[in-house]
């Protein structure tokens, strides 16, 4: 009996002594010092998309779309258009846009054909409608006017962006000396080079330009050794008609190359250097060179198709700038 009590007593001893030791390592841990902890900043950057003009522009102008409100009859160099030129600009629903700004851009010089052009800056009223009123035309030319959205910048992509936007309207304005009377010298070539002593290339010409309301004009013969001689030209016509007309049509129309047979049908290309000049000044007023290919059934009927083509595009081109 004394034995198990003694034992068990033992167990007891054993036991206490191990918990002591572990209590004892539990409480050596926990007194171990606070180690100081360092708090690093790292700097985080914000990412700020920057849009470009171009989507600006786009954002602007993604409801909108222009349209040519009104616009003029042809009219004469040195008479007033009998109306303005507009543009409406109006939203996706229809509803106008107002205090828009418009860039429209006008022909403001003509040198012989290359037409130079301005601009001005407008903006749309309470209707969504911007209106350009022209000066009075001081030069005759057959091109265009542009209305355009405005915008202050020197990127091309914007500039293009607007461009595609823009509309146009016919501007144009007929020479003033259709009815003043004039003289149409051309010396016709065959196809040898030598000089005609016709004047079918003068007479189609001519024909083209009545039936264009010139009057007071007819043919005028221009000997061929001063073609090249804008002051013999000049002394030529006042020797002869004086200051009775205001202008003289003179040049050549040569063949740029020869008659050619095509299966059954013939072509041939025929070229035109002409001069338009005022007969009181003896200043050229236009000069141009232009051509034309023609296609026929025969020689002569190739011939006369290629006159008469180049006999519209002549009128067309002084009728514009002269």
């Amino acid at each position: 009996m004394k034995k198990n009590i003694l034992i068990a007593a033992g167990i007891i001893l054993m036991a206490g002594s191990s918990c002591k030791t572990s209590k004892t390592a539990v409480e050596s841990y926990d007194a171990v010092p606070d180690t100081p902890t360092e708090t690093i900043s790292v700097p985080v950057e914000a990412v700020v998309y920057i849009k470009s003009e171009k989507e600006l522009f786009e954002e602007k102008t993604k409801d909108i779309a222009l349209s040519i409100n009104s616009s003029p009859a042809q009219t004469i160099n040195g008479a007033d258009f009998k109306t303005p030129f507009s543009v409406k600009v109006k939203k996706t629903d229809g509803s106008p846009v107002e205090n828009f700004p418009i860039l429209v851009r006008y022909p403001s010089k003509n040198e012989n054909g290359n037409i130079s052009f301005s601009e001005e800056e407008l903006n749309t009223d309470a209707e969504g409608i911007a209106v350009y009123i022209p000066e009075t035309p001081s030069f005759s030319c057959n091109t265009r006017l542009d209305f355009l959205p405005y915008v202050q910048t020197s990127d091309e992509e914007v500039i293009k962006a607007a461009a595609s936007l823009g509309v146009s309207a016919p501007w144009k304005v007929r020479t003033n000396l259709a009815r003043k009377g004039g003289l149409i010298g051309l010396v016709d070539y065959n196809a040898k080079g030598s000089a005609l002593a016709d004047t079918l290339s003068s007479s189609l010409l001519l024909k083209e330009l009545m039936n264009k309301g010139f009057s007071n004009i007819g043919n005028f013969d221009i000997p061929k050794s001063m073609l090249n001689d804008k002051q013999a030209v000049y002394k030529h016509v006042n020797n002869i008609v004086g200051n009775s007309v205001s202008y003289l049509i003179y040049g050549t129309i040569k063949y740029l190359s020869p008659i050619e047979k095509n299966d059954e049908t013939y072509s041939c290309t025929l070229e035109a250097d002409i001069s338009c000049m005022d007969t009181k000044t003896g200043n050229i007023l236009y000069s141009t060179v232009k051509s034309v290919t023609a296609t026929d059934t025969t020689e002569w009927k190739v011939i006369s198709s290629a006159r008469a083509a180049l006999a519209k595009e002549l009128g067309q081109a002084i009728i514009f700038n002269m």
